[in-house]
């Protein structure tokens, strides 16, 4: 359970580096891989790519705010597992 919540930390955290103009979907995906990858969880770069590609910028920027508040919508938690689902747990 604790390294789930590493995770979705990590996830929500990283999404918070914005550009002019939107989300730095490269930069966020570089810093969730990161973070997770210090914490010694392998996950899958193309898949966060996927992830990614799948909102638009709004959606995730919405959600990233939501998952760092007490009250995050339905959907900010599927999006908040879609990436956690990009990472290697193990058993």
């Amino acid at each position: 359970m604790k390294r789930l919540i590493s995770v979705a930390v990590a996830g929500v955290a990283a999404l918070a580096l914005v550009a002019c103009g939107g989300v730095d979907r490269e930069g966020s995906r570089d810093a969730i891989i990161k973070s997770l990858e210090e914490q010694g969880i392998s996950v899958d770069g193309d898949c966060i790519d996927k992830v990614f590609d799948k909102y638009s910028d709004d959606e995730l920027l919405k959600w990233d705010e939501e998952l760092q508040g007490d009250t995050p919508s339905d959907e900010a938690v599927a999006w908040g597992t879609e990436v956690i689902g990009c990472a290697d747990l193990g058993s």
